[in-house]
């Protein structure tokens, strides 16, 4: 009797133990069709598998060279659940691009965070420079700097309301000292008179200033030239503007300029003097005014002198041959004076 095949004895045993549920054993044949088919799946899911798991191994150490980061495994699947990736297999394989060195930027400082500490700035100190100059009160004239014909007279200031504003303080001003562009004006004013003395009511000078003081600050000493020039031309074109005015221009020097020795460095000094009649005024009476101007460095001093009279006998030249025969005319004191008083 011909040995029976093993696989039909293992199936008639399983037959007999599952009879209610497989009423005739399979044929030997189909099942050794089935088992054949079987094991050509789960090869083929064994190969699948094995080249997921090399190319998911690839990305990996992809992800780590260029990342820097390892990247974290799948969630277990539950038990008896199988996931079979369907891969795609590139006939020839694409090598991994190689990493490359990305530039490092230094980052810049966040603003919105407060200031950042860092070294102390460096601090330049500017060149000092002297403030601007100005005039005072002890650059003015006092009254013993005022010259007097006798030891009877006396000198004294006189208030702002007295006599002529400083913007009319000779005849030969039209608009003030405005055009001048001084930075500061200074003025005093002085009255001579004689203590008892019964006054001459024909005197229009009887009460009221004879002597008119201006000391003007500038900002440089061309300034302060230019100024003086300006006024010297004010003094030439004085004429025209009495006789506008109504005045009796009187003589033929009007306008003339007598310099002055100061005896100080840096400062000179001259004047001119005017001659006229006022409209209205008596015949017998005459005005002589006399400008006086001092410049010492960016500052000048304006003097202004008057006398009113028939006439008016001082010395022009401030070193006369016969200084006891005349007195000199104030002027000469008044700008000598001056130039000492603007260096103070």
């Amino acid at each position: 009797m011909a040995e029976q095949d093993p696989l039909d004895r293992a199936l008639r045993a399983l037959a007999a133990e599952a009879e209610q549920h497989i009423s005739e054993p399979m044929d030997p044949s189909r099942v050794r069709r089935l088992g054949a088919q079987r094991r050509r799946r789960r090869f083929t899911a064994i190969v699948a598998t094995s080249v997921a798991a090399l190319a998911l191994s690839g990305g990996v150490v992809f992800s780590t060279i260029v990342d820097g980061t390892q990247e974290q495994p799948s969630p277990a699947q539950p038990p008896g659940i199988t996931v079979a990736p369907t891969p795609t297999v590139s006939p020839t394989p694409t090598p991994s691009p190689t990493p490359t060195a990305t530039p490092t930027k230094t980052p810049k400082p966040d603003r919105s965070s407060g200031p950042t500490a860092g070294p102390p700035a460096a601090t330049t100190t500017p060149p000092s420079q002297d403030p601007p100059r100005t005039v005072t009160q002890e650059n003015l004239l006092l009254p013993s700097d005022i010259p007097t014909g006798s030891d009877e007279q006396q000198v004294s200031t006189t208030g702002p309301a007295d006599g002529r504003s400083v913007a009319k303080s000779s005849v030969c001003l039209t608009d003030g000292l405005d055009e001048l562009d001084a930075s500061e004006v200074l003025s005093r004013n002085f009255r001579i008179s004689v203590p008892d003395q019964t006054a001459d009511p024909d005197n229009e000078l009887v009460g009221q200033p004879s002597i008119y003081t201006q000391v003007l600050q500038f900002s440089s000493d061309n300034k302060a030239s230019e100024a003086l020039e300006t006024y010297r031309t004010w003094i030439d074109e004085c004429d025209g503007v009495l006789q506008s005015r109504g005045y009796t221009v009187l003589g033929n020097q009007n306008g003339n300029w007598y310099r002055v020795d100061t005896g100080i460095d840096g400062a000179s000094g001259g004047f001119a003097e005017l001659m006229y009649r006022a409209p209205g005024q008596s015949e017998d009476f005459g005005w002589w005014e006399a400008i006086g101007l001092t410049q010492r460095d960016d500052r000048l001093m304006i003097t202004i002198s008057l006398t009113v009279g028939q006439d008016k006998n001082v010395a022009y030249e401030q070193y006369p041959a016969d200084p006891d025969l005349v007195a000199l005319h104030e002027q000469f004191a008044l700008i000598a004076a001056a130039a000492e008083r603007l260096g103070d």
